[in-house]
């Protein structure tokens, strides 16, 4: 007998349309700005840019989980919400690599 694992698609082909197109060209801070706001507004995910709470939730472990997304001067931290957040997270981490 054979399992079988129902796999189900979390983000839709038009989802991922509208992350790669906030996140083009990767390295530059205004786009950085968009992708967080595109990231908030249709996916409910906050993608903080501020450098002090940056460096504030990684000193307060009472606000971890959190994933630090690093490029030269270009940083994020986020945190996992939902379902949809660990393909967004694994789509956009690139951006920051």
């Amino acid at each position: 007998m054979t399992n079988r694992i129902a796999l189900e698609d979390i983000l839709s082909p038009e989802d991922c349309r509208i992350i790669d197109t906030a996140s083009s060209p990767p390295g530059d801070t205004k786009v950085l700005s968009s992708l967080a706001e595109v990231l908030r507004d249709r996916f409910g995910l906050v993608l903080e840019l501020d450098p002090d709470i940056i460096s504030g939730l990684i000193v307060d472990s009472s606000n971890l989980p959190v994933i630090k997304l690093v490029k030269h001067t270009l940083s994020g931290i986020t945190k996992l919400m939902n379902a949809p957040s660990c393909p967004i997270i694994s789509k956009i981490f690139p951006y920051f690599t």
